[in-house]
Order: structure tokens, then C-alpha cells, then sequence
């Protein structure tokens, strides 16, 4: 991402940095700051230092290169495409820290108040736990990417711990991260390697939230895997159902219609309805009728069928 733009990264004077810290609040950016590291220059509402400049992670396909930033990578600002993908980002990588977050914030049909305070109240109990709860012995992984999560701490024992879960949202995170540290949570010591970044579990795991599997796929009551999906194949394409799906409502719309975005800041799979995703209009019809007997019908407004 940024390719075209990676020779424009520019000093700004601070002003970028002070767009930030009105946003987050100046006693918690005072906090987070010195993690960013020094010399940052700014690009398209960004700043970063020089390890974070030539390969930004910004999108939900750059999850498994995580493993790869380096020591001294930095980034942190707003950014976002299409029409609900924006984004404030807050990441770093030290010794022992990998922190990425991409919180949602920006999008036509977020709440972009709410967002706000969720985004204050996750990065202040981020730092809390990194400050108060951790061994500075421990390494911390924390994932956070518009409603998917994956967070992991290692001890210098040995022993790891893994989670998968969205916590943007928490009201009790610090709580939550500290229940990370649970027998529930504990990776078997016979199935993972001691070095975070060579564990073949938890990047494929990554990967498969980053858009490597082509296929249809079926999301009822996994919101955060739906808005994954939606988040990486933005020229994909989605059927609305029902929960149980049923011939008499099957909707086809693209994947960044509004009709069906408007719910990223609600429940789009644990309500009401379901949905079922692929890259290829030919397989969700031949999923509905397999399924329900029926053919979807195109949804007026983002119109499809022009894609076939």
C-alpha cells in the first residue's frame, strides 16, 4: 500500500502530530507517544518512522506481515479507502511488543463519536496492561483490526498464551487482557515453536482472515469474520439472507453496497440475518440454489449483475 506515494513521506512540523493528540487526548498521547520513536514524517494523514515508511501495514491483507515489521517500526494517524475502510491506527514494534490496531473511525456509516471513546478507552487500557500487568520479560502480541483480534503473550518460562477475539470494543479490557493468561488459553507446548514469529499456527490462522481462501463462505454470529471478509475483498460480492436461508429472501449485492454496510457498527450476521460471500456471482448462485431451491434476485441500488 502507499507504493506510489512512499517517496512523498515528509516533515510536517508537528502538525500532524497535534491532529493526533487532539483526537486521542493530550495526557494519553503525552503516554503512547515515545513508543512511535523519533524522526517521523508524515504522509496522507500518517506519521511513521523510517522502519514503518517503506512497507506500511495498512489494510486487513498486510495481518501476516505483522511478523515481519522491524524492531523500530512506527505508525500512527488516519487512513482509509472506498466507502466505510477508514481507520485510526496506532502501531509499534519494540523488543517485545507487536502492537497493531486499526480501530474503526471515519467510515460514511460509522459512529464516529462512539468510535472515538472506544478507540481513548482501548489504547489507555492497552497501555495500562503493557505497563502495570506485564513481566518486561513478557512478549506481547496485540492484533486489533476493525472487529478481528488476536492477542498472544509469551513468558520468559516458556509457556504461551493465545487468543483469538475482537476487544476494540470492551468496556472491561484490561480485565479481558488479563484473562488472556488463563490454562483455557495456554498453547501446547508439544504443537508450537518458543520463537512467536516462527509459530505456523498462528499465522495460518492470520491468513485465513486475510483473504487467501477463494471460496464461498457462510457467516451467521461471526460479525467480526464477516467484516474481515468484507474488509479484504471489497470487489467481492454478498448475498443477504436470512438466517436460515430460505428461497423467498436472497439478496445479491457488491461487498461495499450501502445497503448492506450501514450495519458495520451493528450486528450484520448475529441479528436477523446471515450472509454468504465469494469473489464470483456464478457460485453464490449455484450456493442458493443447492441450499434454498432459489435464485437471488440483484439489489437495485449497487446493481451487481453489471459485474457479470
Amino acid at each position: 500500500m502507499l507504493s506510489e506515494k512512499q517517496k512523498a513521506w515528509k516533515h510536517d512540523g508537528g502538525v500532524m502530530e497535534a491532529e493526533i493528540e487532539k483526537f486521542v487526548g493530550p495526557d494519553l498521547w503525552r503516554k503512547l507517544r515515545p513508543y512511535i520513536g523519533d524522526d517521523v514524517q508524515i504522509n496522507d494523514g500518517l506519521i511513521a518512522t523510517r522502519e514503518a515508511q517503506n512497507a506500511p501495514l495498512l489494510i486487513q491483507g498486510d495481518l501476516d506481515s505483522v511478523e515481519d515489521a522491524p524492531v523500530g517500526y512506527g505508525l500512527a494517524g488516519f487512513w482509509g479507502h472506498g466507502i466505510n475502510s477508514y481507520a485510526f491506527y496506532f502501531q509499534i514494534v519494540t523488543n517485545n511488543l507487536r502492537i497493531f490496531a486499526r480501530l474503526p473511525y471515519g467510515g460514511v456509516y460509522m459512529d464516529n463519536a462512539q468510535c472515538q471513546v472506544e478507540i481513548k478507552n482501548y489504547l489507555s487500557a492497552l497501555l495500562e496492561f503493557e505497563l502495570n500487568d506485564l513481566s518486561r520479560h513478557d512478549t506481547f502480541t496485540a492484533i486489533e483490526s476493525m472487529g478481528w483480534g488476536h492477542y498472544r503473550v509469551e513468558k520468559q518460562v516458556g509457556d504461551v498464551y493465545e487468543l483469538r477475539d475482537s476487544f476494540g470494543d470492551a468496556k472491561d479490557l484490561r480485565k479481558r487482557l488479563r484473562g488472556i493468561e488463563t490454562t483455557d488459553n495456554l498453547v501446547d507446548n508439544d504443537t508450537h515453536d518458543s520463537a512467536i514469529w516462527t509459530n505456523v499456527a498462528f499465522w495460518d490462522g492470520m491468513k485465513r482472515h486475510t483473504g487467501e481462501q477463494q471460496m464461498v463462505q457462510r457467516f451467521v454470529d461471526d460479525d467480526s469474520s464477516y467484516r474481515a471478509w468484507v474488509e479484504h475483498n471489497p470487489t467481492g460480492f454478498v448475498l443477504n439472507t436470512h438466517r436460515v436461508a430460505k428461497s423467498g429472501y436472497l439478496v445479491l449485492h457488491i461487498a461495499e453496497c450501502s445497503h448492506i454496510t450501514r450495519f458495520v457498527g451493528a450486528n450484520p450476521t448475529s441479528a436477523d440475518y446471515g450472509k454468504t460471500c465469494g469473489p464470483v456471482i456464478a457460485e453464490l448462485n449455484q450456493w442458493a440454489v443447492q441450499e434454498t431451491g432459489g435464485e437471488p434476485r440483484n439489489c437495485r441500488v449497487c446493481d451487481p449483475l453489471r459485474y457479470s
